[in-house]
């Protein structure tokens, strides 16, 4: 792990002796916040990092998926300690289960945005508050038994970006390119807003228009 956070704050300096402002934070782990335990390890990393990168203007956070917790639950101790040392938090949040509807389904992500914001603001008003991860597949079955479509995913990744610029809230959205390897789940394979008919070639195609880049 040290050799990991070593190689990280190596790359962050490179790219920023390069470009200024390429790297403004680091993100210890994705999503691995899980219970107490696993969240004492990444309060622990950020806590002995923290001198480090604010040498180096760089902040620090973490990504996880139970942001919802700061208002209560198994986990909620450990996120106020981990907001009360961080910089910064992602909250990796999706439509919840039926979304049909990408209009609403933005609405749904921006409550669950700003619920999570005003817990984390309890505990440290300096906090920034990220969307680390949101999305939509373009077919197949998902956790959230959405409906599915090209229609669907271009409406809500539209409707994201234009959520993101009024509010003035930095999303990521997942993903650039779908993912055929996957495994769990159809639907897990087509998030991407490019699709790559063939690995062999270097084509892809913007699945929302039909444009091919290569």
């Amino acid at each position: 792990m040290n050799r990991e956070i070593n190689n990280a704050f190596s790359a962050a300096q490179e790219a920023n002796s390069v470009k200024p402002g390429t790297v403004w934070g680091l993100t210890f782990t994705n999503e691995y916040v899980t219970n107490a335990q696993t969240g004492n390890r990444v309060l622990k990393m950020i806590q002995d990092n923290k001198a480090r990168a604010q040498g180096l203007r760089l902040s620090v956070g973490t990504r996880v998926n139970i942001c919802r917790q700061i208002w209560g639950g198994e986990n909620q101790a450990v996120l106020i300690n981990i907001a009360k040392s961080s910089d910064f938090i992602m909250c990796n949040l999706y439509p919840g289960p039926g979304a049909n509807n990408p209009d609403r389904a933005v609405q749904e992500i921006s409550d669950a945005y700003y619920s999570a914001r005003d817990g984390f603001w309890r505990y440290n008003k300096n906090i920034e508050v990220i969307i680390g991860e949101t999305g939509w597949a373009s077919e197949g079955a998902t956790f959230n038994n959405a409906v599915n479509t090209i229609e669907n995913e271009r409406k809500f990744w539209e409707g994201m970006k234009n959520w993101a610029q009024t509010n003035r809230v930095k999303v990521q959205m997942f993903e650039a390119f779908d993912e055929p390897w996957k495994t769990n789940g159809e639907g897990e394979k087509h998030f991407g807003w490019w699709n790559r008919p063939n690995n062999n070639e270097g084509r892809y195609i913007e699945k929302a228009t039909g444009k091919v880049f290569t």
